[in-house]
């Protein structure tokens, strides 16, 4: 493909408004947030599917071709024919000039990236759940989140794992993996819990990474009530949190963090 062919192409919403609940100074105020879009963008060449990509809905065509050429499916731009992109269906086609080496390429058995930047679709197998009247203090996140982000040897000599901890809703830790991604350290947390035989129902789920849509998805799917992170959530999760009465807590920082659903389960 020429580059004098590449275009502007319609933009997606890369953000969106929440009404939310902060705690600082001891009490709870409500605040607006701008949190990030996710999309869930089908990839297809030759209009067979691909995969799908977790994407902020910005720069798609970019994202698709760079995509394509850093896991070696084309090695250049001329390989590309043309590029449909459907905002609607948040979906891109690409057509691309086929070789022996891209048909062996395709069909190679895919790993799943550590960053988890190409993902399924998100899929929520629990229908809602009762929040079996778990009580929440605002002191408690605080200092469940400060113990948790120290926690990590790992994390201290080489910055380069996500972690994710089991807490009680008093503070006390039931288990804490690391993982090189945010994704993997959860499953980690939630396949010690079925081993070990751990009631999931009344605990919170810890994390150092972005709250995305999959994260939230996968504590409703094992029915963990409380999901807290010191980074932000993104629409998806939030949307998924209120629709299925999970406990959603973000920016939590050193005396303040943001809850986005659940704000009648504290104690202040």
């Amino acid at each position: 493909m020429n580059s004098t062919k590449v275009q502007k192409d319609k933009q997606l919403p890369v953000h969106r408004d929440y009404d939310a609940w902060e705690y600082a100074s001891g009490t709870f105020s409500p605040v607006t947030v701008s949190v990030s879009m996710e999309y869930s963008l089908a990839l297809s060449i030759n209009g067979n599917r691909y995969l799908t990509i977790a994407s902020s809905g910005s720069d798609l065509r970019e994202l698709a071709v760079g995509h394509l050429f850093s896991e070696g499916i084309i090695t250049s731009a001329d390989e590309v024919a043309k590029i449909n992109i459907d905002t609607e269906n948040i979906s891109i086609n690409i057509t691309a000039v086929e070789s022996e080496r891209m048909i062996e390429r395709l069909l190679r058995i895919r790993s799943i990236p550590s960053g988890c930047g190409s993902q399924s679709v998100i899929a929520v197998t629990c229908n809602g759940f009762s929040i079996p009247g778990i009580q929440l203090r605002a002191e408690n996140i605080i200092t469940i989140m400060k113990e948790f982000l120290r926690f990590s040897e790992n994390h201290k000599i080489t910055r380069g794992v996500h972690s994710a901890a089991l807490y009680t809703a008093s503070g006390e830790r039931v288990s804490f993996f690391d993982e090189i991604g945010r994704h993997n350290a959860v499953d980690k947390i939630i396949g010690d819990a079925l081993l070990r035989q751990i009631s999931l129902h009344d605990k919170i789920l810890a994390s150092t990474g972005r709250i995305s849509g999959e994260i939230t998805a996968k504590a409703l799917n094992a029915r963990i009530p409380v999901v807290v992170s010191r980074s932000h959530p993104t629409n998806i999760s939030i949307d998924l949190a209120r629709s299925h009465g999970i406990v959603l807590i973000g920016r939590v920082r050193a005396s303040s963090f943001t809850v986005f659903n659940g704000r009648e389960l504290f104690d202040a």
